[in-house]
């Protein structure tokens, strides 16, 4: 069954063990993140979730290159925002620029060196593509200075969030290029049908760019 909207801990598998999966670099991004802003940082964050099996996964050591359970990064994302007093998609975007920025300067530097905003927002949907072993992502030009994307078989309840992960990711690395315009349109979500027992969704954006002067 799909979590309950209005309880974000009530996910379809105790958390850490569903078959959707994301490298630690990402919840190591948002311990690291919490140890810095959040008062308690990481232990706070955990110790917020009613959820046993919740504050237990988030107490781990999460190691950058192995995988664990995606599902959970809905609440975590949610706790962490709440601890902060801030609206849940203002706090997602600030810490997934924070990470992009990070990560884009360090392993995934060789996008600096593309040479044209269009190759990098062809290239870096795929680039996500590497935190996740769910889904398939396809991007391709279909107008000068036009790119569209396509994301297919990302659990519903994680659609939220995927969105604006993708997007802040995609304008921070077109920002670092040097683009002078990014415009990011999302294109509607499509039911994808399922897998264990999970709904699936399909989701796009449409990025349009302009190159440095």
């Amino acid at each position: 069954m799909p979590p309950a909207r209005d309880d974000p801990e009530a996910l379809p598998f105790p958390a850490g063990t569903s078959p959707f999966r994301l490298k630690g670099v990402v919840y190591q991004g948002h311990a690291d993140y919490a140890n810095e802003f959040i008062p308690g940082g990481e232990r706070a964050v955990a110790d917020s979730f009613r959820d046993e099996g919740l504050r237990a996964f988030f107490h781990q050591r999460f190691l950058a290159s192995s995988w664990y359970d995606a599902l959970p990064i809905v609440p975590v994302w949610l706790a962490c925002a709440r601890l902060l007093g801030q609206e849940a998609n203002d706090f997602l975007r600030e810490r997934t620029r924070h990470q992009a920025q990070r990560d884009i300067h360090g392993v995934y530097r060789f996008l600096l060196k593309l040479t044209s905003a269009e190759s990098i927002a062809v290239r870096m949907p795929r680039v996500l593509q590497q935190y996740f072993d769910f889904g398939r992502t396809e991007a391709s030009v279909v107008a000068p200075a036009l790119v569209r994307a396509r994301v297919t078989g990302v659990p519903m309840g994680l659609v939220p969030w995927f969105r604006i992960v993708s997007e802040t990711f995609l304008q921070v690395a077109l920002e670092l290029s040097g683009a002078r315009f990014v415009q990011i349109r999302r294109l509607a979500v499509d039911r994808d049908g399922t897998a264990h027992g999970v709904p699936l969704g399909a989701l796009g954006f449409e990025i349009r760019t302009a190159p440095a002067v």
